[in-house]
């Protein structure tokens, strides 16, 4: 087992996410086929990001990339930004997402981690004035 130079931000939808899912659901006519609250509050998303010295230095860091954080969950529910709420932000996602973060990896594989070919554009790589070892 090895360690691995990230940490780990886990993301589950709060109420006021599932509850705005719930609210475009209707708006574009599918509220007989919402989708139960309890496939919305245990779907769970996990971000690995660099490994900081202190947890003060890693909510900077996440608080930097909210915009992008909260437009990639939104996109996983709702693909359409004409749908989203206006002005995405780091409080937005505070308030509407259940997040919690670690600050060990470990890798019980023997096998090399292997990157898929795709990403999400919006969160990939440091922002420029971010840039560290």
């Amino acid at each position: 087992m090895e360690y691995i130079n990230r940490q780990v931000l886990t993301v589950r939808p709060g109420q006021p996410f599932a509850d705005w899912v719930h609210r475009v659901d209707e708006q574009l006519g599918f509220e007989d086929n919402k989708l139960d609250p309890e496939v919305i509050g245990s779907s769970t998303s996990v971000y690995l990001f660099r490994d900081f010295d202190s947890r003060a230095e890693s909510l900077k860091y996440l608080r930097r990339r909210g915009v992008n954080l909260i437009e990639e969950e939104l996109a996983g529910w709702i693909t359409d930004p004409e749908l989203w709420p206006d002005n995405p932000s780091w409080e937005l996602f505070d308030r509407w997402m259940d997040w919690e973060l670690y600050d060990s990896v470990i890798d019980i594989e023997r096998q090399p981690i292997k990157h898929l070919g795709f990403s999400s554009g919006s969160l990939v790589g440091p922002p420029d004035d971010d840039q560290r070892d």
